[in-house]
């Protein structure tokens, strides 16, 4: 497996899920 492509992923998931919360707060 790439260490990129799964650092790329996390990053992607995380920032979504942070986006979620916002929204929710909102």
């Amino acid at each position: 497996m790439d260490t990129g492509f799964l650092i790329a992923l996390i990053t992607l998931l995380g920032g979504g899920f942070i986006l979620l919360i916002k929204k929710k707060k909102k």
